[in-house]
């Protein structure tokens, strides 16, 4: 199952996230930074623990802050972290920070594992 319009939806309700561009995949051409892009990164085969099935699906989604400035990239990246991690559950695996030669921006990469209900 996809997530995107859940994860969608809670990033676009971020206050600070406000009137940014965000996107699934890919920024769009014309896009000007700071902007956010998602992807679901990976998504287990079933819904199956050991004592049978689960009512959460775990899915780790890869989100991307694009900013002009270190201290714009990570505030951005730790609003989409606690936003999403409260409405899903779940915990960071990983956060890493990045600079972008070809656009000259700064990129924080958070890769999240969450939990959605099992439909």
């Amino acid at each position: 199952m996809n997530h995107d319009p859940l994860v969608a939806q809670t990033l676009r309700s971020i206050a600070a996230l406000s009137g940014l561009p965000i996107r699934p995949d890919a920024a769009e051409e014309g896009d000007v930074a700071p902007y956010l892009v998602y992807a679901e990164i990976a998504l287990p085969p079933d819904a199956y623990t050991l004592g049978g099935e689960s009512s959460l699906v775990p899915s780790r989604y890869q989100i991307d802050v694009y900013a002009a400035t270190r201290a714009q990239a990570n505030a951005l990246a730790q609003a989409a972290h606690d936003a999403l991690t409260a409405a899903f559950g779940g915990a960071a695996v990983s956060r890493q920070s990045l600079f972008e030669h070809d656009t000259r921006l700064r990129r924080t990469l958070l890769d999240l594992q969450l939990w959605f209900p099992n439909p």
